[in-house]
């Protein structure tokens, strides 16, 4: 690079950086497009630009990386979930929770998003890559937990109920990624919606009595 017409070294930890980042943005491309299986470890190298022992320098193994780009695009999600959130709310005018829901629809119907869907499927036999996703599903968890502090029947909801709303919520939004491309249903979008908040504040407004 250019400073002032004199020309500059990177450091080595911004090289470092690149490359992992050239890395990462491949694998993801890679799954996003082929899908795990065939998001090899000389596909994402060949998208990145680099040998595999340059990829290997960086990650022990191709796991490695397949975690690091779920992580990536968890925290990319969460940071734009969060921006959002700070943008439309304040201490006496809480976000809108449809709005907060369409948010979440709309992220996790983004092709990027089932790269996150693909590497769950894998954990289904791959006991290692299931240990590894867990602190991840409890980060996402807790991304839809922020919307629980939105809706008036999920503050008042027994604690095991809104639990299970949650959940609920959260596989919707998965099923829905899923048969995006194979049987959408976009007629039923805001219906979807309308049931799910109103077992929302059904469910709060059912809460058994202290004790009970």
């Amino acid at each position: 690079m250019t400073e002032n017409g004199v020309q500059t070294r990177r450091s080595h930890a911004e090289r470092r950086a690149e490359t992992i980042a050239l890395i990462v943005d491949a694998a993801i491309d890679a799954i996003t497009e082929l899908g795990l299986r065939n998001a090899t470890t000389g596909e994402i190298c060949r998208r990145a630009g680099v040998s595999p022992g340059a990829m290997f320098h960086y990650f022990e193994t191709r796991q490695d990386v397949i975690v690091a780009a779920v992580e990536h695009l968890l925290q990319q999600r969460l940071a734009r979930f969060t921006a959002y959130l700070d943008s439309v709310q304040t201490s006496d005018h809480p976000a809108d929770p449809r709005a907060v829901l369409r948010l979440l629809r709309r992220v996790s119907r983004e092709p990027r998003s089932m790269v996150w869907l693909e590497v769950l499927m894998e954990t289904r036999t791959d006991a290692d890559l299931r240990v590894r996703m867990t602190p991840l599903l409890n980060t996402q968890r807790d991304m839809f937990w922020a919307t629980a502090e939105l809706h008036p029947g999920l503050q008042s909801m027994p604690e095991m109920a809104r639990h299970a709303w949650l959940e609920l919520l959260r596989n919707v939004m998965h099923g829905e990624s899923i048969f995006e491309t194979i049987e959408p249903h976009h007629d039923l979008d805001e219906p979807k919606l309308d049931a799910l908040l109103a077992l929302a504040l059904d469910l709060g407004a059912t809460r058994p009595p202290q004790g009970s």
